[in-house]
């Protein structure tokens, strides 16, 4: 065998290992996000969750590492879907909010104010380790979209229902984080998607868009 011969296959053994390495690596790194999602499920969904592709995630909240959908089939036939998803750090999850909170006054057509869910007030409400936000879909079905920052989880629960203040007791009763204020959230404003009018009736543009009761 000659050196240059030798020498191939020493290289090729090298490019054999640190691939080897590199897959146990992201391998271990994927069980590790995975056990970190399932601490977030709720016992009503335990068993019900299952993990999605990196091609699902990647195309539903590309930032994020992991993510679970769960089908409560056969529960309560008010929840249609609960996804949860795992982000890197504060950081990705907070710039990922905010993006979200656009789309939801986006597709809405209002601002994004504090409210509270419970008294079906579209809005977001502060919780302990994050916010929870209530809104409308489509076709008038309840939802709630939720951060956690101190596990970097992001949830998102879909229901059959029009009643915003039942999508905010499934998220209390079944999501480990406590409001603050729940009883009396305050009125300002905490994410304005669009740039602030000028002139002095700024407040008074801003509210008056939730002036109107929702169906």
């Amino acid at each position: 065998m000659t050196a240059r011969m030798r020498m191939m296959l020493l290289v090729g053994s090298l490019v054999a290992l640190v691939l080897s390495l590199f897959i146990t690596g992201a391998a271990a790194n994927a069980a590790n996000d995975d056990a970190k999602l399932q601490q977030a499920v709720p016992k009503a969904l335990q068993g019900k969750c299952v993990r999605m592709s990196s091609q699902a995630v990647s195309g539903v909240v590309p930032q994020a590492l992991a993510g679970l959908d769960c089908l409560d089939r056969g529960g309560d036939p008010k929840v249609d879907d609960v996804g949860l998803f795992l982000f890197p750090n504060k950081q990705a999850l907070n710039r990922f909010w905010s993006g979200r909170l656009d789309r939801v006054a986006k597709d809405t057509g209002n601002l994004v104010r504090r409210a509270n869910c419970k008294q079906n007030q579209t809005g977001v409400m502060d919780t302990a380790n994050g916010q929870l936000v209530c809104y409308f879909g489509n076709s008038g079905d309840a939802r709630s979209r939720w951060i956690d920052r101190d596990t970097l989880v992001y949830g998102a629960l879909d229901t059959t229902w029009r009643k915003l203040a039942y999508a905010h007791d499934w998220w209390k009763k079944n999501i480990p984080v406590k409001t603050k204020n729940p009883e009396n959230p305050t009125n300002n404003f905490l994410y304005l998607p669009f740039e602030e009018p000028a002139g002095e009736d700024w407040l008074t543009l801003m509210t008056s868009a939730f002036d109107h009761d929702r169906p």
